[in-house]
Formats: C-alpha cells, structure tokens, sequence
C-alpha cells in the first residue's frame, strides 16, 4: 500500500511529528507548572528534553534505516513515540516526565529523517522536488496550527488529555506503518552501520554546508526561546486564556509566513529585472561538497529559470551534494551542466 495520496498523508504526518511534539501543549505550560509545584525554568526544560532527544534522534536515524531500511526503524521510533506519549499523559513526577519527553524527541525524530528518505527512495527529479515541497508545506503549518490544536482540547480536558491525543497520533502512525511497504531494497542498503556516519565529516568539514547550519542553529535557539516563553508571558503576565495565546502564537506564525514570502517573492522579482532588462550581468556559484570545485556560471532570465542549469538524477563527479545561489535565488541537489 504505497500508493502517492497514502505517502503524501504518512509523510506529511511524520514530517510534523516535531512541532506537534514541541507546540501542541505549549498553551498548558503555566498548568502543568502548577500541576508538578515546579519553577518556569524547569517547566521550560519539558521542552528542552524533547529538543535533546530531537536532535540526537536525527543523527542516528538516517544512517540506521540506510542499514536496516525504512520500515522496522520506523515502527520502532512510532513505537517508543507513543510509549513515550502514554507515559506523560499518567505521570506523576516531574523527572520521569523529563525522562521521557526525551523519549518522545528521540523516537519521533525517526519519523521526521526517515520521512524524507522515504520522499527520495520514491521519487526523483522534479517530481521529487514537488513531493518535498509538500512536506516542507506540512512542516510550516504544523507548528502554527497544532498550539490553536492544543488550546482547543484545554477548553474540555486538562493537559493529560494533549498527551492522550498524541498517544493517538503515535497509535496511528503505527498502523500506517504496517501498512507501509518498504521502499529500501536490500541491494541499497549499507553494509555498515559506521557507513552512514562518515559523510557527518565531509558535511562538517564543507564550510559553506557548516555555514547555513550556524545560521539555522541560531535562528531556531531565537525561535525556542520564544516559544518556551511567550506561554508564561501571555497567559500569567496579560493574563490570556490558553485559547486566546493559541491565536496569538497562530496569528504570529501566520504573519511571519506572509512576510517571509513576501521577501522572497521580492528577491524573485529583482532577479528576474535584472534578467530582462539586461543593464546588469550576474553569476551563480555552485559548490561542490569539496570545497576545491566551485563553478561560477553567468546568468539573465533563462538561466535564472534553469534552462542553463539543470537537476540531473546523474552523479555530479563523485556524487557529492551540489549547492547552488546567487541573486535572488537558490538551488540545492544534484546538478549537470548543459
């Protein structure tokens, strides 16, 4: 049962694993401070475990569904996901709750890699692109919509209950898990699980790669810091109920969307004029993972379209990723020269 409207759900779902583990009970944080007599800071670290396991829970799941495929590292990340959710829906002390919120990180991470690398074991090319695409779309709306989620079950059980409901969710991933069939052939797998983990060494050492991962490290510590904040501030300072901070954090998320495409619509713009009308030349630089081959490449509006530069399922000398950008754009993947 791998047909595209059933990947397209069970990826889309596994791809927001994270925000729905991060956001949905953020509008119970001043509760469940209450609830376990405990500092905000220690309330905070609820989050703060869940991101560690996160974290940790990505390095590793990539290189073991290359090794052991995608199903059964799958079911078991499902699996301990909605152990996990279970667990902290009953609890009663404050540290296994910590124990376990890392749990739930670490186990739901799985979902969130080996969901891409179902996208690239099924599709290629274009169609790849379109695929990733609406997993990327899940993954922006998710976080803005699983905290309004959150407030609405507040409005008829306590902060159990959002833990119930994602024992739920765990429950029917694993369902769809076993109705998944495995898209990793034994033939493409690797041989050793160390395999999967010496490409950490070529990326780290790419400072272009390590680049835009300081830029992303900094933007999602901004990012948390709000989130484990904006709770208390909202509802104990300007005294919001737990629904009214869930449109708030909505409202938030849905104005940041619009201005960031505005932003990139406005570069597309500026990079199509400058095409058209010619009064400026341009370049694209491409870069190889090995930082010795970088290609620079002139441009107007046909290349800006790709009609110079195009994807390629073919291997770029030695395979290695590609990373293309210039004004106004940006391009990432495999890539031949015309």
């Amino acid at each position: 049962m791998n047909s595209l409207t059933f990947l397209t759900i069970f990826l889309g779902v596994m791809s927001a694993m994270a925000p729905l583990s991060t956001d949905m009970y953020l509008p119970s944080l001043p509760e469940l401070s209450s609830y376990f007599s405990i500092s905000t800071s220690m309330t905070q670290m609820t989050l703060t475990m869940t991101m560690i396991g996160m974290a940790l829970g990505q390095i590793f799941g990539g290189p073991v569904s290359d090794r052991m495929g995608r199903k059964v590292p799958l079911f078991i990340g499902m699996g301990g996901f909605t152990i996990a959710s279970a667990v902290c829906a009953v609890c009663t002390n404050i540290y296994v709750f910590l124990v376990f919120r890392f749990i739930m990180g670490l186990s739901g991470a799985f979902g969130i890699v080996i969901s891409r690398a179902i996208a690239r074991d099924v599709c290629e090319g274009p169609e790849l692109m379109r695929f990733m695409a609406i997993l990327m779309m899940v993954n922006g709306l998710a976080p803005i919509a699983a905290p309004v989620l959150g407030g609405q079950i507040l409005l008829f059980t306590s902060w159990h209950g959002i833990f119930f409901v994602l024992t739920a969710v765990g429950i029917i991933q694993i369902m769809a898990t076993m109705a998944y069939k495995e898209t990793l052939k034994k033939t493409d797998r690797v041989r050793r699980f160390s395999d999967g983990f010496r490409a950490f060494g070529t990326l780290v050492k790419n400072r272009y790669f390590f680049g835009h991962c300081l830029v992303q490290c900094f933007v999602f510590g901004a990012f948390f810091s709000y989130i484990a904040g904006s709770s208390f501030l909202f509802q104990n300072i300007y005294h919001v109920t737990p629904q009214q901070y869930s449109y708030i954090f909505g409202g938030i998320g849905v104005l940041t969307v619009f201005l960031i495409r505005r932003g990139t619509h406005a570069g597309r713009c500026a990079a199509g004029k400058t095409g058209r009308d010619g009064a400026r030349g341009g370049h694209a630089e491409v870069f190889h993972s090995d930082s010795s081959h970088r290609f620079l490449l002139p441009f107007g509006r046909h290349h800006c379209e790709g009609a110079d530069l195009v994807h390629d399922s073919r291997p770029f000398r030695d395979n290695r990723p590609a990373f293309c950008h210039g004004r106004g754009f940006r391009i990432a993947g495999t890539f031949a020269l015309r």
